[in-house]
């Protein structure tokens, strides 16, 4: 009958955590080796984009995006200057700014159309749903826009209406198949008559 030995027993998992340890330098060494120069490069400068301060982005706000939209097209939106429309709603300005939207064909960069938007706020704006579609935020309101096809039907970024929130939106996600969508709502504050100060 075979006795079990009271030695400590070889385990794989020690050994393979040992060799990742040596083999990381050693992958990361090799990483420095020549790079090969990249498949595709469009100036952004040409099309309007200009570079984004600091400052700004420390703020966290969605500066531009860059999306396929398919094999053969880009979706590329960014802030852009021009003379902001006045909106008499009693709302403040100062956090409005103009949304420069380009359709790109690939591989020549050519822009085959282009929109302004006019958001009231610097949050997320556009988010990559399935088969070349994006739901698109203004507000409270979600439309959903389909370059491509839109281009083809003759208007590149026509808005089909999604969701029309009551309440400022706070929150959406995507999930990665573009199949799920959550939205979260925030309720603006209503101050208390009888705690409000004089001012």
């Amino acid at each position: 009958m075979a006795q079990k030995s009271s030695s400590s027993t070889f385990r794989p998992s020690s050994a393979l955590l040992w060799l990742l340890l040596v083999l990381c330098p050693v992958v990361a060494l090799a990483g420095d080796g020549p790079k090969s120069a990249p498949y595709l490069s469009l100036p952004l400068e040409k099309l309007g984009f200009d570079a984004i301060p600091p400052r700004l982005l420390v703020g966290g706000a969605t500066m531009f995006t860059l999306h396929f939209v398919d094999d053969t097209h880009l979706l590329l939106t960014f802030n852009s200057h021009g003379l902001i429309p006045r909106i008499n709603d009693g709302v403040s300005q100062e956090n409005d700014r103009l949304i420069t939207a380009l359709l790109l064909e690939l591989p020549s960069g050519k822009v085959v159309a282009q929109t302004t938007w006019h958001t009231r706020d610097r949050d997320q704006y556009l988010w990559p749903l399935s088969h070349g579609m994006f739901l698109l935020r203004m507000q409270t309101r979600l439309s959903v826009i389909a370059p491509v096809r839109g281009l083809a039907e003759g208007d590149a970024f026509r808005q089909q209406s999604f969701l029309n929130m009551e309440k400022q939106i706070g929150y959406i996600s995507v999930s990665p198949g573009g199949d799920l969508l959550v939205v979260e709502t925030v309720t603006p504050p209503h101050p208390d008559s009888e705690k409000d100060s004089p001012l």
